[in-house]
């Protein structure tokens, strides 16, 4: 059976002019993800990543760190959502719900966990299809959900039964995330490794 690998894009860098690139921490993450793999000895045969900076810097540093000649491809299917949309949409919806956002008004950005308490919330209204203060979103998670599907069904093709892939998941928590998209469970040290 083929397996797969999800990966989250290592730490960017939060509060920057240049949020795509990855931090010096996130370069160390990336790193140990790559000698995860090889302590792991899957023979990684497939490397696909969405066509943000930090994810294909992720995907190549941890290649790089178990010396392997797979190619990465950088794939639009694998693209995070939409999430400067999303919060343009369900921002309004969210500080209704909850007075801890409600109080940080626009202000989200300088505090990572609040904005990381912020994603979660306005992710998780998107995911159960509310509709965003101003109607609809551009990408609704169905049209997401499919998008990913298709790259994934891409990523495979042609593949044998044996094989392993490395590609990325869209928020920080991957178990969730596959559980989400698949509706069966990932084992859990793999999940945020």
């Amino acid at each position: 059976m083929t397996t797969i690998h999800l990966v989250r894009h290592a730490q960017a860098s939060f509060g920057s002019p240049d949020y795509d690139r990855l931090s010096d921490k996130g370069i160390q993450q990336a790193h140990l993800v790559g000698e995860y793999f090889a302590r792991l000895g899957d023979g990684i045969t497939g490397a696909a990543s969405g066509c943000l900076r930090r994810q294909i810097n992720t995907a190549r540093h941890a290649l790089a760190a178990f010396d392997t000649r797979v190619e990465l491809v950088a794939m639009p299917a694998f693209d995070e959502y939409p999430i400067e949309a999303l919060l343009n949409a369900y921002l309004p919806v969210a500080a209704a719900r909850n007075a801890r956002i409600a109080e940080a008004g626009a202000d989200i950005h300088t505090d990572k966990r609040l904005y990381m308490a912020v994603l979660d919330e306005v992710a998780q209204l998107w995911v159960d299809g509310t509709e965003g203060a101003d109607g609809p979103v551009a990408e609704s998670w169905e049209s997401f959900r499919a998008r990913v599907h298709a790259g994934l069904a891409a990523s495979l093709s042609g593949r044998d039964k044996e094989d392993a892939v490395v590609g990325r998941c869209h928020r920080d928590d991957c178990r969730r995330d596959t559980r989400a998209f698949t509706g069966k469970d990932v084992r859990p040290e793999l999940a945020n490794a």
